[in-house]
């Protein structure tokens, strides 16, 4: 495409649909190495390079879509339903979920519930130059054997790609909701020079994000970019006394917790104080205000720490240093 014609379609998304750039979430444990190593890989660069990370993709779809795991995938968009299934820490009532479908005609089908989970995801804002690169394939919407296309502008149904809130019912869901899923794949790894925005859920994800890396000004606190059906730790403030902490802790109830009957006292709650990278004590004895979504932990003080983390299901979810 000639380079004015590109920016020109690029703008032109921009000024009708908001479009910000191509979106790409992960879990927080896999955007730390992300950031560490500069670069963003695909599936197959990081199975081939024997490179870990947290799998946190619906595996009875994934394990099915071969071809584009060449390729390093990006939304034009946030929220899509794949964030939808995928965001917060979910209990063992919510991951065995299933949802049945209403497909017309008296004819129903139980679609099972997503198991994977993003207990802290991150979303990275891609500048949309990259699709300059003359490898980049683009999907229409996310169906198993999509053909992959070369340019952005065999891409049609735009206002479905950027179409927001709930659909009309069962049958329009069926139709409209793999187009909110439309894909930009770039080939084997981009490097991380080319991120505009590094959006996190909560200030506690930012403040453990600078406490592992450094600041940097492209970190952003903004909960619109998420879907927030989940549990997460929104906020907490830490009192010290002469002898004793007092931690408060707010969190996000989200909708489906309300859908599927459970409350914050369904998880394992935990707070883990260090030493020398060591753990030297461990406190389980919350008392939860459920009404206000709060809780709070009051710890006497009589050793000597480095930094304290709490954990909901063993995810990580705050991470103070003794300063």
């Amino acid at each position: 495409m000639v380079k004015d014609k590109f920016n020109d379609f690029f703008i032109y998304l921009q000024k009708k649909y908001n479009f910000e750039g191509f979106f790409h979430t992960t879990s927080f444990e896999n955007f730390i190495n992300i950031y560490k190593t500069n670069k963003l890989y695909s599936r197959n660069y990081l199975k081939n390079n024997n490179i870990n990370f947290e799998d946190i993709a619906n595996q009875d779809v994934v394990t099915k879509q071969r071809k584009e795991h060449d390729y390093v995938r990006f939304y034009f968009r946030p929220k899509t339903p794949t964030n939808y299934r995928n965001e917060g820490i979910k209990c063992t009532k919510s991951l065995n979920k299933k949802n049945c479908i209403d497909l017309g005609n008296g004819i129903h089908k139980d679609e099972e519930y997503n198991k994977q989970q993003s207990a802290n995801p991150v979303v990275m804002i891609f500048n949309y130059s990259i699709a300059q690169n003359k490898n980049c394939k683009f999907k229409q919407f996310n169906k198993m054997n999509q053909e992959l296309v070369n340019s952005i502008q065999e891409l049609e149904n735009w206002d479905l790609i950027f179409a927001e809130g709930k659909y009309e019912d069962d049958i329009r869901k069926a139709y409209e909701k793999p187009f909110r899923m439309a894909e930009f794949l770039y080939p084997d790894f981009i490097e991380t020079k080319e991120i505009k925005k590094i959006i996190f859920r909560s200030k506690c994800d930012k403040e453990r994000a600078i406490q592992l890396l450094g600041n940097d000004n492209r970190f952003i606190v903004d909960t619109n970019y998420f879907c927030n059906n989940y549990l997460y730790v929104k906020d907490y403030t830490l009192s010290r006394h002469a002898t004793s902490l007092n931690i408060c802790i707010e969190y996000n109830i989200g909708e489906q917790l309300y859908k599927d009957s459970v409350d914050i006292e369904n998880y394992k709650h935990e707070l883990i104080f260090y030493k020398n990278g060591e753990k030297i004590k461990s406190y389980q004895d919350i008392k939860f205000n459920k009404k206000l979504a709060i809780a709070n932990f009051l710890i006497k003080i009589n050793f000597d720490w480095d930094y304290m983390c709490y954990y909901i299901n063993n995810f990580e979810c705050i991470r103070k240093d003794n300063d």
